[in-house]
């Protein structure tokens, strides 16, 4: 039975549910990479283009759903992004040339980024700041599960039925989501009002833009989503080709990176929360640090070093370069207050798309240029450590 004790908990699941789900479609499109190449002959350049147009559409309109979530609340925004998101992904399964194809995966990420300020809101306005952390951190991990579960599904759909029945699942799969956040959110029940307020309330809708805060926490993060997606996209080929490591073994690190990168989400949510006293500026350039550590510990990785040696500094890289997630929408929540939590969120979310859009392709870039990964790794090392300076700059209010 549902009742006001325990309905907090069931508006995470419902958030994290409705994330995963939503995630399921640009998290699953790597997955289908190689269909996609076989049917439409497509070059490597073209696969980056297919990728790019989905979190294209997600950048364009990740602060409109954020005002959306603070005018007309969560629930809509929740049920009408996931549902618009999968009949997205139900027509590009009916793309007969990577022209249409690339044309309706921008459309399904004009509304795949409404999860991120409409869950992460519904979760911020249930849970008081010693709790948010956590939380947060829990929601977050629906981005990996989703691709986790569109990993270990879609292929073996694609290979089977081919690679548009595998998009209808995406799409079904989106559907559900919207459908549970249909039956099961309850907007009767009065949500927690803790969210730290450090903006006056002036009356402007869009006060969240001229705060100074905001815009330094946006920045750091794009810096730190760059480690993120260059891990994520370069890893294996990095593992296979350069270092002479078996595919088998390439995807295991990968997946470690990812299953690292996902635990540490809710572990970084709990310390921030508990020993930092709920504050998140800490926690933050404690990832960051580690995460250009990390980078620049991948130059001294070579055939000859242990695999063991390998795992733990992936290990390690993953769970700062993935796991700061959470702590960031808490962070960029709790600057602005209740009201406009989701326009930050969907401000943070739109600003995060540089990072993903920009830092993959020039990383390669640079490997190509140089001949070697040493040069990309060190640039990326500097890119986070910049990250980590401009955080500094920021004022972070005391809990109360």
């Amino acid at each position: 039975m549902i009742n006001k004790h325990n309905y907090p908990w069931i508006v995470l699941f419902v958030a994290t549910f409705a994330q995963a789900t939503t995630s399921f479609i640009p998290q699953g499109m790597g997955s289908l990479a190689p269909f996609l190449v076989e049917s439409f002959k497509l070059s490597n350049a073209q696969i980056g283009i297919i990728g790019v147009s989905v979190n294209a559409g997600m950048m364009l309109t990740a602060i409109l759903a954020g005002k959306v979530v603070d005018l007309r609340g969560e629930k809509v925004v929740l049920v009408g992004g996931g549902v618009l998101t999968g009949l997205g992904a139900l027509l590009a399964s009916r793309s007969g040339s990577f022209g249409w194809l690339v044309v309706l995966l921008f459309f399904t990420g004009l509304w795949a980024s409404s999860s991120t300020p409409a869950g992460g809101k519904a979760v911020m306005t249930w849970f008081p700041y010693n709790k948010r952390g956590f939380v947060l951190g829990i929601r977050q991990t629906g981005i990996p599960i989703g691709g986790l579960v569109a990993a270990l599904t879609l292929p073996i759909i694609a290979s089977k039925y081919g690679w548009q029945w595998a998009m209808v699942g995406m799409g079904i799969v989106a559907i559900i989501g919207s459908v549970v956040c249909q039956i099961i959110l309850n907007d009767n029940f009065e949500k927690q009002d803790t969210i730290v307020n450090t903006i006056q309330r002036s009356g402007d809708k869009w006060a969240v833009l001229h705060n100074k805060d905001v815009w330094l926490v946006s920045l750091t993060a794009i810096t730190y989503v760059s480690a993120q997606a260059t891990l994520v996209t370069h890893l294996v080929v990095f593992l296979h080709i350069y270092l002479g490591k078996s595919i088998v073994t390439a995807s295991f690190l990968m997946a470690l990176a990812q299953l690292v990168g996902a635990s540490a989400r809710i572990v970084l949510g709990i310390l921030s929360d508990t020993v930092f006293h709920g504050f998140r500026k800490p926690v933050l350039v404690i990832t960051g640090t580690f995460s250009a550590l990390m980078s620049l510990a991948m130059i001294f990785i070579n055939s000859s070093t242990p695999l063991w040696v390998i795992g733990i500094i992936i290990g390690l890289f993953g769970f700062s370069a993935i796991g700061w997630n959470g702590i960031y929408a808490a962070f960029m929540a709790e600057l602005v207050g209740k009201e406009q939590a989701g326009t930050a969120l969907g401000l943070g979310l739109s600003l995060v798309q540089i990072g993903v859009l920009v830092s993959p392709p020039t990383f390669g870039l640079i490997v190509d240029y140089s001949g070697n990964y040493t040069m990309s790794w060190v640039c990326l090392s500097l890119l986070v450590g910049a990250g980590v300076l401009v955080l500094s700059l920021v004022h972070e209010a005391k809990k109360s």
